[in-house]
Formats: structure tokens, sequence, C-alpha cells
């Protein structure tokens, strides 16, 4: 019974292994509108072909570092197209239960149809991406 249960484990820790699936590298940078800092913001990598992605959150400096799959750090080498949003909760004034939900960033950012937005995950990895947002 004892040789059954190791085996389990075994198994276990051969199914949970987490450099299985696509080789990723290192994927990080930062979220400017209006060249200042977004924080809190959702930040999305859509492969060309709809296939792949990879998403973080941005700190309190706008610095983000991707997660392919949100369980494997880093992003599949390849070209993106990126979508940026942030989701802004405001209650009513008194302490009131009625709670507004807006778009923290021009709404357009928040859609890989209409971000314009673009980038290249090389194969050796980027730590520099600059994702410049306008508020105009």
């Amino acid at each position: 019974m004892l040789k059954y249960i190791c085996l389990f484990f075994v198994v276990m820790l051969v199914g949970c292994d987490s450099s299985s699936g696509p080789k990723t590298v290192n994927a990080s940078g930062i979220v400017l509108l209006d060249n200042n800092p977004v924080d809190k913001a959702q930040v999305v990598f859509i492969d060309d072909a709809g296939q792949i992605s990879a998403n973080a959150t941005t700190d309190d400096a706008g610095k983000f570092s991707l997660m392919h799959n949100g369980e494997k750090k880093g992003a599949v080498p390849g070209s993106y197209k990126v979508q940026v949003s942030k989701t802004k909760l405001t209650s009513k004034e008194g302490g009131g239960t009625e709670i507004t939900i807006s778009h923290g960033l021009p709404e357009k950012y928040a859609s890989i149809a209409t971000s314009n937005l673009k980038q290249v995950v090389p194969d050796s990895g980027i730590s520099d991406i600059k994702i410049e947002l306008s508020s105009k």
C-alpha cells in the first residue's frame, strides 16, 4: 500500500511540473498614461493567432511582469496585440451601498480590437517594455 501512495505522489509532482508547456521568457515593463505610471492596471498580451496569452497587473509604480496562462512566469516569444484596462470602483458619498464601476483609462485601450498596441517578445526575453497610453 505504501508503494502505491508513493507512486501517487510522484505522479502528482510530475503532473504539477511548471516547466511543462511552451517555453516562456521574461517579459516585463511599465504602463504609462500621459507619461505617468499607471497602478493596478490589467495588462493582457494575446498572440496574433489568438491562441496564446499572458497577463499581469501593474504595481504602484506602473511596473508589470507577465505570466503565461496565469501560472508560469514570462511569455511565449512571439508577436502580440496588447490591451490595458483599469477598473475604478466608487462608492456613494456618506457610506451608501451604491457602487459605480468605471474605466480608469481611456476605453479604447481595454480591447485588442481598438487599442492599436502591439509588442514583440523576443526569444531572449525583454525587460523594458514601455506601454505608453494617452488620455487625448
